[in-house]
Protein backbone atom coordinates (compact mmCIF):
# COMPACT_ATOMS: atom_id res chain seq x y z
CA UNK A 1 0.00 0.00 0.00
CA UNK A 2 1.47 3.50 -0.66
CA UNK A 3 1.45 5.79 2.14
CA UNK A 4 -1.16 8.48 1.98
CA UNK A 5 -0.07 11.79 3.59
CA UNK A 6 -2.73 14.16 2.26
CA UNK A 7 -3.46 17.11 4.21
CA UNK A 8 -0.85 16.16 6.79
CA UNK A 9 1.83 18.79 8.10
CA UNK A 10 5.58 17.25 8.32
CA UNK A 11 8.74 18.48 9.53
CA UNK A 12 11.95 16.82 8.51
CA UNK A 13 15.66 17.43 9.88
CA UNK A 14 18.57 17.09 7.32
CA UNK A 15 16.10 17.40 4.49
CA UNK A 16 19.08 19.12 2.48
CA UNK A 17 20.39 15.72 0.82
CA UNK A 18 21.29 12.12 1.16
CA UNK A 19 17.71 10.21 2.86
CA UNK A 20 16.08 13.31 4.88
CA UNK A 21 16.14 15.17 1.17
CA UNK A 22 14.43 11.82 -0.35
CA UNK A 23 12.18 11.68 2.68
CA UNK A 24 10.93 15.22 2.16
CA UNK A 25 10.71 14.54 -1.55
CA UNK A 26 8.37 11.61 -1.15
CA UNK A 27 5.84 12.46 2.11
CA UNK A 28 5.34 16.03 -0.57
CA UNK A 29 4.57 13.62 -3.25
CA UNK A 30 2.35 11.36 -0.98
CA UNK A 31 0.68 14.79 -0.44
CA UNK A 32 2.04 16.25 3.31
CA UNK A 33 3.16 19.71 3.39
CA UNK A 34 7.00 19.58 4.52
CA UNK A 35 8.74 21.77 6.67
CA UNK A 36 12.41 20.66 5.53
CA UNK A 37 15.20 21.50 7.58
CA UNK A 38 19.13 21.85 7.57
CA UNK A 39 21.87 23.51 8.07
CA UNK A 40 22.84 23.50 4.21
CA UNK A 41 20.75 26.40 2.40
CA UNK A 42 22.08 25.52 -0.73
CA UNK A 43 20.48 22.18 -0.35
CA UNK A 44 17.58 23.31 0.71
CA UNK A 45 16.84 26.39 -1.90
CA UNK A 46 17.47 23.17 -4.61
CA UNK A 47 14.93 20.51 -2.77
CA UNK A 48 12.43 23.98 -2.66
CA UNK A 49 12.74 24.42 -6.66
CA UNK A 50 11.50 21.16 -6.64
CA UNK A 51 8.26 21.27 -4.78
CA UNK A 52 7.69 25.18 -4.39
CA UNK A 53 3.74 24.27 -3.54
CA UNK A 54 4.78 21.54 -0.85
CA UNK A 55 7.88 22.44 0.52
CA UNK A 56 9.14 24.90 2.65
CA UNK A 57 12.47 25.50 4.17
CA UNK A 58 14.29 26.83 7.06
CA UNK A 59 18.35 26.64 7.58
CA UNK A 60 18.68 24.80 11.17
CA UNK A 61 21.29 23.94 13.08
CA UNK A 62 20.03 20.39 14.90
CA UNK A 63 22.57 21.07 17.91
CA UNK A 64 21.16 24.36 18.84
CA UNK A 65 17.93 23.25 20.99
CA UNK A 66 16.55 26.72 20.85
CA UNK A 67 16.45 27.25 17.20
CA UNK A 68 14.87 23.85 16.79
CA UNK A 69 12.02 24.36 19.19
CA UNK A 70 11.72 27.77 17.28
CA UNK A 71 11.13 25.91 13.95
CA UNK A 72 8.46 23.35 15.48
CA UNK A 73 6.48 26.49 17.12
CA UNK A 74 6.80 28.20 13.43
CA UNK A 75 5.49 25.23 11.45
CA UNK A 76 3.14 24.66 13.92
CA UNK A 77 2.03 28.38 13.94
CA UNK A 78 2.27 28.34 10.12
CA UNK A 79 0.16 25.68 9.38
CA UNK A 80 -1.85 24.80 13.23
CA UNK A 81 -0.47 21.14 13.29
CA UNK A 82 2.15 18.84 13.02
CA UNK A 83 1.50 15.95 12.00
CA UNK A 84 4.76 13.90 11.58
CA UNK A 85 8.59 14.58 12.66
CA UNK A 86 11.28 12.72 10.95
CA UNK A 87 14.66 13.52 12.56
CA UNK A 88 17.00 12.76 9.51
CA UNK A 89 19.89 14.83 10.75
CA UNK A 90 23.42 12.84 11.30
CA UNK A 91 26.75 13.20 10.48
CA UNK A 92 29.53 10.24 10.03
CA UNK A 93 32.69 12.24 10.95
CA UNK A 94 34.24 15.84 12.01
CA UNK A 95 35.00 17.65 8.20
CA UNK A 96 38.64 17.70 7.41
CA UNK A 97 39.22 14.21 9.20
CA UNK A 98 43.55 13.87 9.28
CA UNK A 99 43.65 11.12 11.59
CA UNK A 100 42.51 7.21 10.86
CA UNK A 101 41.09 6.69 13.92
CA UNK A 102 38.20 9.08 15.27
CA UNK A 103 39.05 11.99 17.27
CA UNK A 104 37.44 13.52 20.34
CA UNK A 105 36.39 15.91 18.15
CA UNK A 106 34.50 13.08 16.07
CA UNK A 107 32.95 11.56 19.06
CA UNK A 108 32.02 15.23 20.27
CA UNK A 109 30.56 16.08 16.93
CA UNK A 110 28.31 12.68 16.52
CA UNK A 111 27.28 12.69 19.71
CA UNK A 112 25.98 16.49 19.53
CA UNK A 113 23.93 16.31 15.97
CA UNK A 114 23.31 12.30 16.15
CA UNK A 115 22.32 12.28 19.48
CA UNK A 116 21.28 16.00 20.95
CA UNK A 117 20.41 16.64 17.87
CA UNK A 118 17.58 13.78 17.38
CA UNK A 119 16.72 14.41 21.45
CA UNK A 120 16.19 18.35 20.24
CA UNK A 121 13.82 17.39 17.91
CA UNK A 122 11.38 14.87 19.46
CA UNK A 123 11.53 16.90 22.41
CA UNK A 124 10.24 19.74 19.89
CA UNK A 125 6.91 18.46 18.70
CA UNK A 126 5.22 16.47 21.59
CA UNK A 127 3.23 18.99 22.84
CA UNK A 128 2.09 20.17 19.65
CA UNK A 129 1.06 16.88 18.87
CA UNK A 130 -0.31 15.99 21.74
CA UNK A 131 -2.58 19.20 21.96
CA UNK A 132 -4.14 17.63 18.57
CA UNK A 133 -4.35 14.69 19.47
CA UNK A 134 -1.82 12.43 17.92
CA UNK A 135 1.37 12.32 15.56
CA UNK A 136 4.24 9.94 14.76
CA UNK A 137 7.98 10.43 14.80
CA UNK A 138 10.51 8.86 12.59
CA UNK A 139 13.88 8.70 13.62
CA UNK A 140 17.09 7.67 11.21
CA UNK A 141 19.38 4.91 12.61
CA UNK A 142 21.61 2.79 11.39
CA UNK A 143 22.57 -0.55 11.01
CA UNK A 144 25.94 0.60 12.55
CA UNK A 145 23.75 0.58 15.74
CA UNK A 146 23.25 -2.96 15.58
CA UNK A 147 26.62 -4.68 14.38
CA UNK A 148 30.22 -4.47 15.31
CA UNK A 149 32.64 -2.07 13.46
CA UNK A 150 36.32 -2.16 13.09
CA UNK A 151 36.41 1.31 12.34
CA UNK A 152 34.09 4.65 12.89
CA UNK A 153 33.58 4.50 16.56
CA UNK A 154 32.11 7.20 16.97
CA UNK A 155 29.44 6.93 14.75
CA UNK A 156 27.95 3.72 15.72
CA UNK A 157 28.33 4.31 18.76
CA UNK A 158 25.97 7.66 18.42
CA UNK A 159 23.50 5.84 15.87
CA UNK A 160 23.02 2.91 19.25
CA UNK A 161 22.55 5.91 21.68
CA UNK A 162 19.95 7.72 19.51
CA UNK A 163 18.13 4.34 19.03
CA UNK A 164 18.06 3.75 22.43
CA UNK A 165 16.58 7.37 23.45
CA UNK A 166 13.97 7.03 20.48
CA UNK A 167 12.48 3.31 21.96
CA UNK A 168 12.75 5.20 25.94
CA UNK A 169 10.50 8.07 24.67
CA UNK A 170 7.91 5.73 22.50
CA UNK A 171 6.24 4.59 25.74
CA UNK A 172 6.48 7.85 26.88
CA UNK A 173 4.23 9.43 24.47
CA UNK A 174 2.21 6.62 23.22
CA UNK A 175 -1.00 7.60 25.72
CA UNK A 176 -0.90 11.12 23.90
CA UNK A 177 -1.35 9.27 20.89
CA UNK A 178 1.97 9.89 19.33
CA UNK A 179 3.79 7.11 17.65
CA UNK A 180 7.81 6.87 17.87
CA UNK A 181 10.03 4.43 15.83
CA UNK A 182 13.35 4.48 13.85
CA UNK A 183 14.13 3.35 10.38
CA UNK A 184 17.79 1.83 10.56
CA UNK A 185 19.17 1.81 6.90
CA UNK A 186 22.06 -0.87 5.68
CA UNK A 187 24.89 0.06 3.03
CA UNK A 188 23.34 3.73 1.54
CA UNK A 189 24.88 5.76 -0.78
CA UNK A 190 24.50 9.12 0.07
CA UNK A 191 26.06 12.23 -0.38
CA UNK A 192 27.96 11.40 3.08
CA UNK A 193 29.26 8.50 1.67
CA UNK A 194 30.65 10.85 -1.17
CA UNK A 195 32.20 13.39 1.13
CA UNK A 196 33.84 10.83 3.07
CA UNK A 197 35.72 9.38 0.34
CA UNK A 198 36.85 12.34 -0.87
CA UNK A 199 38.57 13.39 2.03
CA UNK A 200 40.21 10.02 2.05
CA UNK A 201 41.45 11.27 -1.11
CA UNK A 202 42.63 14.79 -0.12
CA UNK A 203 44.18 13.01 2.60
CA UNK A 204 46.08 10.57 0.93
CA UNK A 205 47.33 12.99 -1.72
CA UNK A 206 48.26 15.66 1.05
CA UNK A 207 50.71 13.20 2.13
CA UNK A 208 51.95 11.70 -1.22
CA UNK A 209 52.52 14.23 -3.73
CA UNK A 210 52.44 11.26 -6.62
CA UNK A 211 48.77 10.20 -5.69
CA UNK A 212 46.08 11.38 -8.28
CA UNK A 213 43.46 11.59 -7.03
CA UNK A 214 40.48 9.95 -9.07
CA UNK A 215 37.67 11.93 -10.30
CA UNK A 216 34.27 10.79 -8.40
CA UNK A 217 32.21 8.40 -10.17
CA UNK A 218 30.08 5.03 -10.36
CA UNK A 219 32.89 3.40 -8.75
CA UNK A 220 32.93 5.14 -5.77
CA UNK A 221 29.76 3.48 -5.02
CA UNK A 222 30.33 0.29 -6.08
CA UNK A 223 33.56 0.39 -3.88
CA UNK A 224 31.42 1.50 -1.34
CA UNK A 225 28.78 -1.35 -1.09
CA UNK A 226 31.56 -4.12 -1.49
CA UNK A 227 32.39 -4.96 2.05
CA UNK A 228 28.19 -5.26 2.42
CA UNK A 229 27.61 -7.59 -0.36
CA UNK A 230 28.76 -10.99 1.58
CA UNK A 231 26.49 -10.06 4.65
CA UNK A 232 23.66 -8.42 2.50
CA UNK A 233 21.73 -11.56 1.55
CA UNK A 234 19.15 -9.40 -1.21
CA UNK A 235 22.81 -8.45 -2.99
CA UNK A 236 22.33 -4.28 -3.80
CA UNK A 237 22.84 -1.37 -2.03
CA UNK A 238 19.84 0.33 -0.79
CA UNK A 239 19.02 3.63 -1.87
CA UNK A 240 17.99 6.62 -0.54
CA UNK A 241 14.28 6.26 -1.93
CA UNK A 242 14.17 2.68 -0.22
CA UNK A 243 14.49 4.06 2.62
CA UNK A 244 12.45 7.16 2.57
CA UNK A 245 9.50 4.47 1.53
CA UNK A 246 9.77 3.05 4.89
CA UNK A 247 9.59 6.60 7.00
CA UNK A 248 6.94 7.32 4.72
CA UNK A 249 4.72 3.89 5.63
CA UNK A 250 5.79 4.63 9.54
CA UNK A 251 4.76 7.74 9.70
CA UNK A 252 1.38 7.23 7.98
CA UNK A 253 -2.14 6.05 9.38
CA UNK A 254 -1.26 2.38 7.85
CA UNK A 255 1.00 1.99 10.57
CA UNK A 256 -1.01 3.40 13.61
CA UNK A 257 -0.60 0.38 15.80
CA UNK A 258 3.38 0.52 15.39
CA UNK A 259 5.13 2.78 18.08
CA UNK A 260 8.75 1.63 19.72
CA UNK A 261 10.09 -0.83 16.69
CA UNK A 262 12.69 -0.40 14.50
CA UNK A 263 12.54 -1.51 10.92
CA UNK A 264 15.37 -2.69 8.94
CA UNK A 265 16.05 -1.55 5.48
CA UNK A 266 19.36 -3.25 5.19
CA UNK A 267 18.86 -5.96 2.19
CA UNK A 268 18.78 -8.57 5.03
CA UNK A 269 22.50 -7.29 6.00
CA UNK A 270 21.47 -7.06 9.83
CA UNK A 271 20.94 -10.78 10.12
CA UNK A 272 23.49 -11.94 8.89
CA UNK A 273 25.96 -9.33 10.63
Amino acid sequence: MIADHTGSVALVTGAASGIGRAVARLLAEQGALVEATDIDPQGLAELAAEHETRIRTTVLDVTDADAVHAAARHAADRHGRIDVLVASAGIVVAEEREAAADTPRDWDRCFAVNVRGTDHACEAVPDQMRAQGGGSIVTLGSISAHAARTTLGAYPASKAAALRYTKGLAPQVAPAGIRVNSVCPGAVWTGIQARIIAEAHRVVSAHDPTYITPAPGDGDARAFFEPYRAITPLGRPQSTRDVAAAVAFLASSDAVQITGQCLHVDGGAVIRD
